[in-house]
């Protein structure tokens, strides 16, 4: 069985690794975005299925990277 990937955008790294343990822990496969310089080629370069986004992040809002997200997915 194929496991969905997914893909999380949060720079809080408490909140990132829990994420990470929990998705992992039930059968997905979860990675997390550790550069904040570009967000948008680790979303082009994962493929995921799903992404996890914080809204507030240190160098663009969750919601600009949400609407960039948009334009280049289903």
């Amino acid at each position: 069985m194929e496991k969905y990937k997914i893909l999380i955008i949060e720079d809080d790294p408490i909140i990132q690794t829990e994420l990470q343990v929990l998705l992992n822990g039930n059968g997905y496969e979860a990675s997390a975005v550790t550069d904040f310089t570009s967000v948008m080629q680790s979303v082009k370069n994962t493929h995921p299925y799903l992404i996890l986004l914080d809204i507030r992040l240190p160098l663009e809002s969750g919601y600009s990277i949400s609407s960039q997200i948009r334009i280049i997915s289903n």
